[in-house]
């Protein structure tokens, strides 16, 4: 009788939990993509994946799978390559964005955890993704293309984007190409990105518990 007891307890509390699962599910769903908390310490409700092939891009890097974000940032990727196309700026090399429930990737990356962060890179063949366009005395070297800097400043006028963080030198030669331009307050110097830039979008509408990191402030050069 005890055992009997025992076992229906079981089955009952199994039963619960299980339920109660699905209307979490089911309310997140119903919720829509959310991004939670900041770009360095959230996670991805709902993600998107961006398909490997489209038009005026490429995913690169395949075997990380870490091609899930907020629609906003999938939309935004996708957008932003038509204009790219366009503008005869060839095919863009995306890189990691987030992994499917968001959260810490596994390739050293801090932030990219709440389906907002992108990297596209300036070469997506194998040989030449870890090339660096940055050096000499103008702030990059001769890997480095007219297109590249046209490229930050449609990604800047994107309403979307937050950031867009850059190698010091790319900076460096922005600041000198595009002098007094407003947008390249936008973009901010950071420690690496030599060979890619880094793009940050601002948190979505409807995402609530996103947690901002406000507007960038200061001088744009």
């Amino acid at each position: 009788m005890h055992l009997f007891i025992r076992c229906l307890v079981v089955i009952i509390a199994w039963t619960f939990s299980f339920n109660s699962f699905a209307i979490v599910k089911r309310t997140e769903a119903e919720r829509g993509p959310q991004s939670v908390g900041h770009y360095w310490g959230g996670h991805l409700v709902g993600g998107k994946a961006l398909p490997v092939q489209g038009e005026g891009y490429t995913l690169i890097r395949l075997e990380r799978h870490n091609n899930y974000g907020h629609e906003v940032l999938i939309d935004f990727v996708q957008r932003l390559s038509q204009k790219a196309t366009a503008h005869n700026l060839g095919s863009l090399w995306i890189g990691d964005l987030s992994a499917r429930r968001g959260g810490r990737l596994a390739a050293n990356h801090r932030s990219h955890q709440n389906g907002l962060d992108v990297d596209i890179f300036f070469y997506g063949e194998k040989s030449l993704q870890s090339a660096s366009v940055v050096g000499g005395k103008t702030g990059v070297n001769k890997l480095w293309k007219p297109e590249h800097g046209e490229l930050i400043r449609l990604t800047s006028e994107e309403s979307v984007v937050e950031r867009i963080f850059v190698n010091q030198g790319i900076k460096k030669h922005l600041c000198k190409q595009y002098k007094g331009a407003s947008w390249l307050s936008k973009v901010r110097a950071a420690k690496g990105h030599a060979n890619h830039i880094h793009v940050r979008l601002s948190c979505p509408a409807d995402s609530h518990h996103c947690e901002a990191q406000g507007q960038p402030t200061g001088r744009a050069c």
